[in-house]
């Protein structure tokens, strides 16, 4: 599949299993999965178009996801929150509620 910087599921790097996108606001992506043989599932974030057409973080030329660490997932996964509360654009940009929420439990937030 080529890279559609649209579409954060058009990027499929090998040492993500099952990346699912849970949030896109149309510049900034967030995924839940799992990262090379990891067997808990954990947050990816890239952002569609920074620092060039392919976005960022890129390696070698190919799109990549960051891996976001879990004590870190949850500051983001809490403003999201947050923010939702007040802003309707950030409520139209979560794509997953499911996910989200498995997200949420793994970091240990409240459902």
């Amino acid at each position: 599949m080529c890279y559609d910087p649209t579409s954060p599921e058009s990027i499929r790097p090998l040492k993500w299993t099952n990346p699912e996108v849970f949030y896109f606001d149309g510049d900034m992506a967030l995924i839940w999965g799992r990262y090379d043989g990891d067997p808990e599932a954990t947050m990816g974030m890239r952002w569609m178009e920074a620092e060039g057409p392919q976005g960022y973080p890129v390696s070698r030329g190919f799109p990549q996801w960051m891996v976001v660490p879990a004590r870190l997932s949850r500051y983001l996964l809490e403003g999201l929150e947050r923010d939702e509360a007040i802003n309707e654009e950030v409520s139209q940009s979560i794509r997953n509620r499911d996910i989200l929420a498995r997200a949420r439990a793994r970091v240990g937030l409240n459902p």
